[in-house]
């Protein structure tokens, strides 16, 4: 999460415009604590959000897409859009204004948001077994090889959503949520 954090803290996209959500999963590992000292540090509008202070008891798997919800609900009121990465990706320093400037100047409207390739950040120093292992698992186990998840070629258009490395009109989910019919992100 540090890791993750700090990339979005360098971002080329003027960070008095950002919000900063993080979305803690009840973990062990003081993310909240870690997260809240970073940001505040920092000086930037943020929420540091735990699965705890949201119980629903409908739901009985939160996982990504509860969270999906809970930072959606929890944004700010004026935000025109939501952009997503996980912590354990990497955003280079343009990540937020590419992404933003794709789904602003596109005039179709068909298109909810745009999405990137997924940058998995490795926590071990010495092997890049865990990148390997990241990167082959959800880009082609998980996604069936959907290029969407993978860095192969030039793809403007496909026929699925990364739930990471993403940005989307905020005002898609007054229509469209993630609930118990459709639990996962993508």
């Amino acid at each position: 999460l540090p890791i993750t954090l700090s990339y979005l803290l360098k971002q080329t996209y003027p960070l008095e415009y950002v919000e900063i959500i993080v979305a803690d999963g009840n973990s062990d590992d003081n993310t909240r604590e870690v997260a809240t000292s970073l940001l505040l540090k920092e000086k930037i509008k943020h929420k540091v959000l735990n699965e705890r202070d949201f119980p629903d008891p409908v739901w009985v798997w939160y996982g990504h897409s509860w969270w999906r919800n809970v930072v959606i609900m929890n944004a700010d009121k004026k935000s025109q859009y939501i952009a997503w990465i996980d912590g354990d990706c990497r955003a280079d320093t343009y990540w937020l204004t590419n992404l933003w400037t794709i789904i602003k100047d596109n005039t179709d409207p068909k298109i909810a948001g745009a999405g990137g390739t997924r940058f998995v950040e490795t926590q071990w120093d010495s092997s890049q077994k865990e990148l390997v292992l990241n990167y082959y698992f959800t880009s082609n186990i998980i996604s069936l090889g959907n290029p969407a998840f993978s860095p192969k070629g030039n793809i403007t258009t496909i026929p699925s959503v990364a739930g990471y490395n993403s940005i989307f009109k905020k005002e898609v989910f007054d229509i469209y949520r993630y609930d118990s019919t459709f639990p996962f992100n993508t």
